[in-house]
């Protein structure tokens, strides 16, 4: 089987809740199988530290977040570029079958990323 990269976003008090939440939510839209392609396949999740994005557009900060996460290579300048790449070497790329990558975009609702296997 293979995996495929996926970005998707939920709600909850805290990136766990919200974590939960979009798992129940892809279990309830594409089943139980392990191999669903969705965020339900993955082993948990790490959320990235939301202060170091301050003054970095929405729109990037998705984008750095799926970049990290997938281990691509976006074309950033200035301080979304220097975030990408002191997160890139903290916390490396997700693997498929391990955790994926949590962001509060606004209080009470987190982006997250990583691999799902299929």
């Amino acid at each position: 089987m293979g995996a495929h990269d996926f970005t998707t976003s939920a709600r909850g008090k805290n990136a766990r809740e919200a974590y939960r939440s979009a798992c129940e939510d892809a279990r309830s839209e594409y089943g139980n199988d392990p191999y669903n392609g969705t965020i339900a396949t993955t082993n948990g999740v790490v959320e990235l530290p939301a202060e170091r994005f301050a003054g970095i557009p929405a729109k990037r900060r998705y984008e750095i977040l799926h970049a990290i996460a997938t281990g691509d290579t976006p074309k950033l300048r200035g301080k979304a570029k220097d975030v990408f790449d002191q997160l890139r070497r903290q916390y490396g790329e997700a693997e498929k079958w391990g955790s994926c990558y949590a962001l509060r975009i606004r209080v009470g609702t987190y982006a997250f990323s990583g691999w799902a296997a299929s």
